[in-house]
């Protein structure tokens, strides 16, 4: 969706937004969300690995951006 965001949420619909990930991502607390991949942030406190290495959300497989993975496997051992 190029500089618009969809912002899922638990209990509210879904937000829309102008803005870039990257900006977004400066602006929100490191020890609450970890970007996972070039079009997802998500809660730390969320985060479950599936059985072929994505993150599972809710059901939801999320893949896990190359650029990402030392990330998360760092996260997993603490």
């Amino acid at each position: 969706m190029k500089d618009y965001l969809k912002i899922a949420r638990v209990k509210d619909k879904p937000l829309l937004v102008k803005q870039s990930i990257s900006s977004l991502e400066e602006m929100l607390p490191a020890n609450l969300l970890l970007r996972i991949h070039r079009s997802f942030i998500v809660a730390i406190d969320k985060i479950r690995l599936s059985p072929t290495n994505d993150v599972e959300i809710g059901g939801l497989e999320i893949p896990i951006g190359k650029r990402y993975v030392h990330q998360i496997k760092k996260m997993a051992k603490n």
